[in-house]
């Protein structure tokens, strides 16, 4: 699934910002974002214009083309989107891959691979003509109507948000998080904003916290751990979940707690975490938990625990001893 993101202007309470499709987690955004900056400013440009210029786009990799659609070569209609498969190649980031695929098209027979080759040989671009894509703003629509803002964030696929502000000279750094407590309903065709600044989605509801706020100059000169960043924000998020689902259960000796991915049972100072994932041959694989000791640590191994990283997680994240048995065709992983 990809990581979405929001590029944005503003502060951390009323920004502006385009879309991001993919990797928008702070070690390749945010240093995509650091490199960007780097060249505009290098060319003795301002922060402010490029933040101008951010805001006459749709979206960050339209941002990056110069508005350029790769497709056909028309400027300014917005992002492409609705892109026929045979032609999304020609936008990889790998030049391998483009190369590859122009091979595979040259040593084809279908007539389809024959009209994308001579539209390249002719325009320098696969669908000149639009017949295979479309774009944001082919009905005319200004930009902004495709902005992402603070009034309406939607936290639950806006995973990161890294809002630039050109008055302070700084960057601030959003990551989305779920409330674990809330009780699945019906789902909503607009999310609702409530208390706590809750977007409330109907069957779940999510919200942005703050993870770190740099300067433009530190991003700029190669001082910002990207990594450090998103460690942290993930981090910062699981502690918001613990604290929300602490409170809840903390004067509880039972219960269960049944989420999308994973079910806690609690009974008496013994946990068992089951996974609801199953693998492609629809058999369990390693997705039993036991666990004896204190509820706190109970909730951490259910916010924590993941079955492709789980032992290294338990063992690394939480510092707790972990063996792996086998038990009725599942794997069942005990944790001190």
């Amino acid at each position: 699934m990809s990581t979405r993101g929001v590029v944005a202007v503003g502060t951390e309470k009323s920004w502006r910002g385009v879309y991001n499709h993919s990797d928008s987690y702070p070690s390749y955004l945010g240093e995509d974002i650091s490199a960007e900056l780097r060249e505009w400013l290098a060319e003795g440009k301002s922060l402010k214009s490029f933040c101008e210029r951010l805001l006459r786009y749709t979206d960050w990799r339209e941002f990056k083309n110069r508005g350029l659609c790769p497709y056909c070569g028309i400027i300014g209609k917005g992002q492409p989107h609705s892109i026929d498969g045979r032609i999304y190649f020609i936008a990889a980031p790998s030049p391998d891959i483009v190369t590859e695929e122009l091979e595979r098209l040259m040593n084809s027979d279908d007539p389809f691979a024959k009209e994308i080759l001579e539209n390249i040989k002719r325009t320098g671009f696969p669908d000149p003509e639009c017949k295979y894509h479309e774009h944001t703003r082919d009905d005319r629509s200004p930009a902004e109507e495709h902005h992402i803002t603070s009034d309406n964030p939607d936290p639950l696929f806006m995973e990161w948000v890294y809002i630039i502000n050109p008055i302070f000279e700084t960057i601030t750094v959003l990551y989305h998080v779920s409330d674990p407590c809330y009780k699945e309903g019906k789902i909503r065709e607009q999310p609702v904003k409530r208390r706590g600044g809750w977007w409330d989605y109907g069957h779940c509801r999510y919200k942005h916290i703050k993870v770190a706020t740099v300067s433009i100059k530190d991003a700029v000169e190669g001082r910002v751990d990207w990594k450090e960043i998103e460690r942290k924000g993930r981090e910062k998020a699981r502690d918001v979940e613990f604290r929300l689902l602490y409170e809840k259960y903390r004067d509880k000796d039972r219960f269960i707690i049944d989420g999308v991915f994973r079910t806690l049972i609690y009974s008496y100072g013994t946990a068992v975490v089951v996974e609801n994932i199953l693998s492609l041959d629809g058999s369990p694989s390693r997705n039993v938990v036991v666990y004896r000791g204190d509820k706190a640590t109970a909730l951490k191994i259910y916010l924590s625990y993941y079955s492709s990283t789980g032992e290294s997680c338990l063992r690394e994240e939480l510092g707790l001893r972990v063996q792996v048995v086998e038990r009725g065709g599942a794997d069942a992983i005990i944790v001190e």
